[in-house]
């Protein structure tokens, strides 16, 4: 066809919130069956034992038939009723809560598609409701005296009070000035049912209306996400500050399971969350991964109210190498018989094209032309199905009236770069990177990395791995600590090193987090620095870095899945070890004083990935 654009050219789905155009038709039973059982979550004349209901599973023949497209389509379907938070592969069974909650809050941090043109986050539109339904309750019970207060209760129920920094409502107004002095003290440790309700309510307090660069709503995310804050903010904005020198992995995980459910619980003044476990192949690479997917299903299935989980998975691999490692109390959590996806019908096929080139702003009367009568009857004899991946790969080579080319590794991490650095919020810290990074590239033929269940290690220890020498390098994975953590980590780093229990203990820091030790830090700054010079390797990556990285894993998470069947998964691995080979050096190579030591790239593809870097925007926010 004449036209410099390809309609079919992009075949797999990386973001579901921009999959596209769909075909009503293609798979709408399965898109039907999850979006009913969501909404019993909200219906009221439903008893509650139904509005906690099983995981559901939808499993796909093979690669390409439109698991990752199927949540984009119940993020256009489901609009402004549902939080719809995208969960990929965890990389560590000991912490997998942190890995959901983190994806929770990446997406509450994320701007409202209900309300677009305000720009605000859901986190901000979810803080505001809580607020005032917080509010309504107390002044209900008769707990505080208000002039008008029926009135006041149905406007702070109707949605119509907002506490955004530059509304100008009077009850909002009021509300900004009294919240934190007479009516957060009548809340009491449980409230709805939810306990440390008048933390949470001072958390969301600052969320909903001090603003996304106040100081108070960064530690408001913090929270959120279960990480420690400086003391002096602690004290500031009301939050009680009782962090631990250092706290094992267990301890960790429960409190993020802590701050979970209870988003979950205050859900209800909200919107109720799906949780989309995608990429599930992933899961197949090690029992003990398969294993904790199963027991978190069942957890979530009995625990968390207001929510339903989906399971995404290709038909083989999840059979094979998934389900057997899943507890019999884990498989009686799915709601059976799976839901199975089908491909693209003679049916379907035309109007699959429509919305291709309707997508791509191509005239309908070239659309026609393209999806003549003999061509589809040559590829849908009888009753055929083809997975809509497959048909696009023959409409694209249609389109330019020749076999498509295969990508080559290069043109395909450089792709993902490309994506990450367009989008800065996909650049912040995100463990699981790193994670994979110690798991599948630094290991050498014959090593593997090991969890850190060694005594004497220091704390936050997550993984361990052999360098060249047989020595051990000890891996931490976190975002923030305070100044008396960092102290200790540096503290017990030295006492593992003379015991002889590692060589150093290696800390991975992207641009947006905070210099270590921060110029604040008068006692105990010397301390951490002169650690940091011996035992304790910070390794701050650019920006152009971690997009490398990033990407990196992207590709090899497709390639796990079976989206790129010209590749295998051990041939993508020896690929991506070349490319991040700098990085490995590093890591393996000496303690380097902070902010010094950034790798680069191979030889002759420095100066591409610099110019497709480009200049990125400091990161969005702190989230």
């Amino acid at each position: 066809m004449n036209s410099p654009i390809n309609p079919f050219e992009s075949a797999v789905v990386r973001n579901p919130k921009e999959c596209g155009g769909s075909v009503a038709s293609l798979n709408k039973p399965v898109l039907d069956r999850i979006t009913q059982r969501f909404l019993l979550l909200t219906a009221e004349n439903v008893p509650k034992y139904l509005r906690r209901p099983a995981a559901q599973l939808v499993l796909s023949p093979s690669p390409g038939y439109g698991k990752s497209h199927l949540i984009g389509r119940l993020y256009h379907e489901l609009g402004g009723m549902a939080t719809i938070v995208h969960q990929t592969p965890f990389q560590s069974p000991a912490l997998v809560w942190q890995a959901v909650l983190n994806h929770t809050v990446n997406e509450l941090c994320s701007i409202d598609e209900s309300q677009p043109a305000t720009g605000r986050w859901k986190i901000e539109t979810f803080a505001n409701s809580v607020i005032c339904r917080v509010t309504s309750e107390i002044l209900r019970r008769g707990l505080l005296l208000f002039s008008h207060a029926a009135e006041v209760i149905a406007m702070l129920e109707s949605g119509q009070v907002s506490l955004h920094p530059g509304t100008n409502h009077p009850l909002a107004l009021t509300l900004r000035e009294i919240f934190l002095t007479a009516i957060l003290p009548l809340v009491g440790d449980e409230v709805f049912g939810i306990r440390a309700s008048r933390t949470w309510s001072t958390a969301f307090f600052h969320l909903a209306g001090a603003g996304r660069e106040d100081e108070a709503f960064r530690a408001s995310v913090a929270w959120l996400r279960y990480e420690p804050f400086e003391t002096e903010h602690a004290e500031a904005f009301g939050f009680q500050n009782r962090v631990p020198a250092a706290e094992n992995l267990s301890q960790i995980n429960q409190e993020c399971w802590l701050r979970l459910l209870g988003l979950c619980r205050w859900s209800y003044a909200f919107r109720p969350f799906l949780f989309c476990f995608d990429q599930t192949e992933d899961y197949a690479s090690r029992p003990e991964l398969a294993m904790t997917l199963g027991t978190a299903i069942r957890r979530m299935t009995d625990e968390l109210p207001g929510q339903l989980t989906l399971v995404t998975a290709n038909q083989d691999i999840w059979q094979s190498r998934i389900w057997s490692f899943i507890d019999s109390a884990g498989q009686a959590r799915f709601d059976l018989p799976p839901l199975e996806l089908k491909g693209v019908r003679r049916i379907e096929a035309r109007e699959f094209i429509r919305v291709k080139m309707h997508d791509a702003q191509v005239p309908d009367e070239l659309s026609a032309r393209f999806a003549e009568d003999p061509w589809l009857d040559e590829l849908f004899p009888g009753n055929r199905e083809i997975a809509a991946r497959e048909f696009m790969r023959l409409c694209r080579a249609r389109w330019d009236n020749q076999p498509p080319r295969p990508e080559t590794p290069d043109s395909i991490l450089q792709r993902h770069v490309a994506e990450f650095e367009a989008t800065a919020k996909k650049l912040v810290y995100d463990p699981d990177a790193f994670r994979w990074l110690v798991s599948e590239i630094l290991p050498a033929d014959g090593t593997k990395a090991e969890p850190a269940g060694i005594a004497g290690l220091p704390p936050y220890a997550e993984l361990v791995l052999p360098d060249p020498e047989g020595n051990r390098l000890v891996f931490a994975f976190f975002r923030e600590l305070q100044h008396q953590q960092w102290r200790f980590l540096v503290a017990q780093s030295e006492r593992a090193y003379d015991a002889a229990q590692l060589r150093k203990l290696v800390i991975f820091r992207t641009p947006e987090q905070a210099e270590i030790p921060r110029p604040g830090w008068a006692v105990s700054g010397p301390i951490i620095r002169e650690g940091l010079r011996k035992h304790v390797h910070l390794i701050h990556l650019e920006v152009k870095e971690v997009a490398l990285l990033y990407a990196a894993r992207e590709f090899y998470l497709e390639a796990r899945a079976g989206d790129l069947p010209h590749f295998d998964e051990n041939e993508v691995r020896r690929f991506l070890r070349d490319r991040l080979s700098g990085l490995c050096d590093l890591t393996f190579g000496p303690v380097l004083p902070p902010r010094q030591g950034g790798f680069k790239a191979p030889a002759g593809e420095e100066n591409e990935l610099d110019q497709r870097t480009g200049e990125i925007v400091p990161p969005e926010s702190p989230c």
